[in-house]
């Protein structure tokens, strides 16, 4: 263990020991957040369901938290582009979860459009509310736990006349242009449909890691110039927080109730690093009929 990991073991010991036994289900385990996640829950005795898409990444960080931690792992493939992984993913868990934690998605990529959607809605926002909604259908006690950019002040621009029909929302995702665009408005919609299903009894918190160098910018992702990661993510690392840092957040949300209207964050400058601190939103995330709206249109594009 390196001296600085040291500071975020001796954290979750002493904010996070009643997560100790508990049965955790992930998404984007593999990723750089969701390893650190992963080998803090691992220190803390839980027992883990890693939902991943790559068998060899997941058979890797399996075989390293039994080695390092006597970890008890289960590897359940999940693929966000096949929605009918979700079903199987699910309906593979042997028992309730204490929480479903989703970690994973795409950061900023070229425009690619999968049956009418393009890409990047169909990862971070159509495939993670369809594992949700089934997740909560089957465990409808155990709690969610979304992880999040902080996007909440994103600017949507959804309009009820884009929710009227399966077709008019489609063409209004469709619309969304350049890659942060639709970055931030997938998450911020996710989080319009994770609050609607809130109000219909899904246990729910949001946390934001603060800004990290994790595998979203990986060069696998080709969104970006060699040049853009050749230098972007070594000058994020020393600037900014490492992933095992940032998944403190999550680890925190996953411990505590956090009341509706509040998410967790790291406590420094622009919420950019630091370690956890609960906040309140700072702006409404939509409203409730339309969020209701937005939640049913989902739903029929998932085909459910």
């Amino acid at each position: 263990m390196k001296s600085r990991e040291k500071h975020y073991f001796d954290y979750v010991d002493r904010n996070c020991r009643q997560l100790e036994g508990k049965t955790i289900a992930m998404t984007g385990a593999t990723g750089g957040i969701g390893r650190g996640l992963a080998r803090l829950l691992s220190h803390l005795g839980c027992r883990l369901i890693l939902l991943a898409r790559s068998e060899e990444r997941g058979i890797r960080l399996k075989k390293s938290l039994e080695a390092e931690f006597g970890a008890s792992v289960v590897l359940i493939h999940f693929d966000y582009l096949d929605l009918s992984s979700g079903k199987k993913a699910v309906e593979a868990m042997d028992e309730a979860p204490f929480a479903l934690v989703n970690i994973g998605g795409i950061y900023h990529q070229k425009e690619e459009f999968i049956d009418g959607i393009e890409k990047t809605f169909r990862v971070n926002l159509l495939a993670p509310v369809n594992l949700i909604k089934l997740f909560h259908e089957k465990f409808p006690l155990s709690s969610v736990i979304q992880v999040s950019s902080l996007v909440a002040s994103c600017k949507d621009g959804l309009r009820p006349e884009s929710l009227i029909s399966k077709e008019s929302f489609v063409s209004y995702l469709a619309s969304a242009k350049g890659k942060n665009r639709r970055y931030t408005l997938s998450k911020r919609l996710a989080m319009r449909a994770l609050l609607a299903m809130e109000e219909e009894g899904l246990p729910l918190s949001f946390a934001h890691p603060g800004v990290t160098t994790s595998d979203l910018f990986s060069p696998r992702n080709k969104a970006y110039p060699k040049w853009f990661y050749a230098l972007v993510p070594p000058l994020m690392r020393i600037v900014f927080m490492d992933p095992e840092k940032a998944s403190l957040s999550v680890a925190l949300a996953l411990s505590r109730e956090i009341e509706p209207g509040k998410w967790v964050g790291p406590r420094g400058f622009l919420h950019a690093w630091g370690y956890p601190k609960i906040y309140p939103y700072e702006k409404s995330i939509g409203n409730e009929k339309d969020n209701a709206l937005l939640l049913r249109r989902i739903t029929e594009i998932n085909g459910r």
